[in-house]
């Protein structure tokens, strides 16, 4: 990538300059890199800013939300609220729906949970009206960590269990994971201790799996090795 991104730069060739920057982005980010990633955001924003690359702007402005919303909920949502606006100029309706969704996720961090159900509800009515797929699973889990804030774990535990069904039909293996986790911990805080054991099972069947695909140690919750 960084000869591409010489070749580029020597040729001016703008618009795949900020190309490179969100591939190396997308390669910072699954390292684990972030400040090298967020520098790469900043200077993507300010290439598709002056090329008039709208989508290119819009995905660097997400990307660098989902940074900040990790302690900087003021300027994730800053962030993600202006990629709203131009994913809406352009009529995107996935985009707009995970920036809606996004931003309820933000406003539940804060505690706000009335704009975090409106701002859901306004993306379901787009993913229903378009019959959308993948955003999906933000939106259930999203609204699962809602009704688990609420003491609903029952609610929260169908709403992890269908966003994992979306996530293995898609083979999105980080988002099985993630639904699996809270799957068990949804079962955990209801009280069903034969569901509990089987999803504890499943997490770490999928843990090891994982850890064979990538080389990396898997991960464990709630102390559970």
């Amino acid at each position: 990538m960084g000869a591409a991104q010489e070749h580029f730069i020597k040729d001016k060739d703008s618009v795949n300059i900020g190309v490179a920057y969100n591939s190396l982005i997308l390669m910072y980010k699954r390292s684990g890199n972030m400040d090298k990633g967020v520098s790469m955001m900043k200077k993507a924003i300010k290439i598709s800013r002056a090329t008039n690359q709208n989508y290119s702007l819009a995905d660097s402005l997400a990307n660098l939300s989902e940074y900040y919303s990790q302690d900087k909920n003021k300027e994730a949502l800053k962030s993600i609220q202006e990629a709203l606006e131009i994913f809406r100029e352009m009529n995107s309706s996935a985009e707009i729906s995970l920036s809606l969704i996004a931003i309820a996720d933000l406003y539940f961090a804060e505690k706000d949970y009335k704009s975090c159900l409106e701002y859901l509800k306004n993306a379901e009515d787009i993913i229903v009206e378009y019959d959308l797929g993948d955003p999906k699973i933000d939106l259930w889990i999203v609204k699962a960590q809602y009704e688990s804030e609420m003491n609903n774990h029952l609610k929260a535990l169908e709403l992890y269990t269908n966003a994992n069904k979306l996530a293995t039909y898609f083979g999105m293996s980080q988002f099985m994971k993630s639904t699996i986790e809270n799957m068990y911990k949804s079962t955990k805080a209801s009280g069903k201790s034969a569901l509990e054991l089987e999803y504890l099972e499943q997490f770490k069947n999928l843990s090891d799996s994982l850890e064979e695909a990538s080389g990396k140690k898997s991960t464990s919750f709630d102390g559970i090795k």
